[in-house]
């Protein structure tokens, strides 16, 4: 185990959560006025901005994972960190019981699962976007590469698979 690398990614998390759990709590807040500006049901109103923290979470998370980024703290402030912290299982589950508690059981059951299913949705629309970027990402660098070596570059530094 690599103690500097362990603790990098720590520091990285520990930044990551801080800043994802400010904003979840600021979105929160802005989504809340939102909701209740336009004239939502009290009992309604603690699940839709915690909706919209998990499904912009899960869309992130997506992303970054069809990113396929390598560099590990960078994947540890932004997943483990940020989103960890940002989408907070705990806190969406705190939202649905209140509404459940206050007699809202049936409403609870609906928009717990298709709460899930978005986020699901979310998460793999995030990860096919990912996906795409990083091929197209690809595609680029290899034409350039080529392009490089056509206009005069050294070929001094290809591979087996580019000399084929």
């Amino acid at each position: 185990m690599d103690m500097k690398k362990t603790a990098l990614s720590a520091g990285a998390v520990i930044l990551g959560g801080a800043l994802g759990a400010v904003s979840r709590l600021l979105l929160l807040e802005i989504a809340g006025q939102a909701v209740r500006e336009l004239g939502a049901r009290h009992i309604v109103l603690p699940l839709f901005p915690i909706d919209i923290v998990n499904i912009t979470g899960c869309l992130a998370a997506g992303l970054i994972m069809g990113l396929a980024l390598k560099n590990a703290q960078l994947k540890s402030l932004l997943v483990t960190g940020f989103l960890g912290a940002f989408t907070s299982f705990s806190a969406y589950v705190q939202s649905y019981a209140m509404v459940y508690v206050d007699g809202g059981s049936r409403l609870v059951s609906i928009l717990f699962v298709s709460n899930a299913l978005l986020c699901l949705m979310s998460c793999s629309i995030g990860l096919a976007i990912g996906n795409i970027i990083r091929e197209r990402r690809g595609k680029r660098q290899k034409a350039a590469d080529r392009g490089g070596r056509a206009a005069g570059g050294s070929a001094a530094g290809n591979t087996k698979e580019e000399n084929s």
